[in-house]
């Protein structure tokens, strides 16, 4: 990044903040495929039924497919012209490179595998931001990336 610009740096609770609108926006999509799927898979004879082996690959199917919503959502957004998804983009923030430029579709996708990651361990991925100079998650330092703050 250039030395003239003034980047500041998004902290934990502006980027909390951001994905909670973010949720918000993605839990309606995800929760009517589950929904629609689940229906499909109960019977009236009661839950017990319920928990077979093609239940509990359907519950597998439906994560699956929530992570896949999830990542092509979070990669779209953080690669395109806008660089933060919805959440972000309301929040005032922008996902770049280490230049301050925007990132790949593959730079994104792989920011959200990593956050996979960040979350698998107890989030402690993401309490990171909180404590690290850049305000950086281990997502962004796998994939080389900061949260900045932008004026419009």
């Amino acid at each position: 990044m250039s030395q003239s610009a003034q980047v500041v740096n998004a902290g934990f609770w502006v980027r909390l903040i951001a994905y909670l609108l973010d949720l918000v926006i993605l839990i309606i999509p995800v929760t009517l495929i589950n929904f629609a799927s689940s229906a499909l898979l109960f019977s009236t004879s009661g839950f017990i039924e319920y928990l077979n082996d093609e239940s509990i690959q359907a519950i597998v199917k439906n994560n699956v497919m929530a992570l896949l919503i999830w990542g092509v959502y979070y990669s779209y957004f953080e690669s395109s012209s806008s660089q933060g998804s919805v959440g972000k983009i309301v929040m005032g923030l922008r996902v770049v490179n280490y230049e301050g430029k925007k990132i790949t579709f593959s730079r994104a996708l792989l920011r959200y595998a990593c956050k996979i990651l960040s979350a698998l361990i107890l989030m402690l991925g993401f309490i990171t931001i909180a404590f690290t100079e850049k305000k950086q998650g281990i997502h962004d330092m796998l994939a080389d990336t900061l949260v900045i703050k932008y004026k419009a």
